[in-house]
């Protein structure tokens, strides 16, 4: 009797084949997902482009969005004449920065935008900065430029209406800070009050799960 075609031996190729698809899918089926990263702060996923932005550093120098590229940014946003809020989170810049390591220090700047263009020229930005980091950046620029700049982060802030030339007028604005991931994107936000174990442990998880 001459043997059917469906009872002949499967070709070998197919039979090797079909146990890889099998393996395969044991694996799949058997791999654990990555964990989200957790953080104190929030993680934006995907971080979100930066719309684009010009302002100028306590060294009278321009500051756009190329001066973002190529470092980790930590940004602030208030005034140098705050009695609480922004020496409490300069000196907490101060602190994280006394902890990074050299190489990871050389690639992270600390910049604080200030929404008081009127009082906080950039002289008075760079003795402000000065004090607590010389490598610290200050920026200002004009109310139109510090307002765009902060709405591309939804940082709210309000000054008082005064007379030109008063000194004495209040101003309120936000206690978070913002980290911009080397490409220039917003990767993160702080929420107040921060401390500093916390903005440490933080940044170097964002940084060890960043592609």
């Amino acid at each position: 009797m001459t043997e059917s075609t469906s009872s002949r031996g499967m070709p070998l190729y197919l039979v090797l084949a079909i146990i890889t698809g099998i393996l395969a899918g044991i694996w799949w089926a058997q791999k654990t997902p990555a964990e989200p990263v957790t953080i104190a702060g929030t993680l934006l996923s995907p971080a979100r482009p930066i719309a684009a932005f010009h302002m100028t550093d306590h060294q009278q120098k321009d500051f756009d969005n190329r001066r973002l590229q190529g470092k980790w940014s930590f940004l602030f946003f208030g005034y140098t004449n705050c009695p609480d809020v922004c020496p409490t989170t300069l000196f907490l810049f101060k602190m994280l920065a006394a902890k990074l390591q050299p190489e990871l220090y050389k690639n992270t700047q600390f910049v604080f935008i200030s929404v008081d263009p009127e009082r906080d020229t950039t002289d008075v930005l760079a003795r402000y900065m000065k004090y607590y980091n010389p490598d610290f950046t200050g920026l200002t620029g004009t109310p139109a430029e510090i307002k765009q700049f902060a709405l591309a982060f939804g940082i709210p802030y309000f000054v008082d209406k005064h007379e030109a030339g008063q000194t004495n007028y209040m101003v309120d604005h936000s206690g978070i800070i913002i980290l911009v991931n080397p490409k220039g994107e917003f990767q993160a936000v702080f929420s107040a009050p921060q401390k500093l174990d916390n903005m440490y442990t933080d940044y170097l998880k964002i940084i060890d799960n960043y592609p």
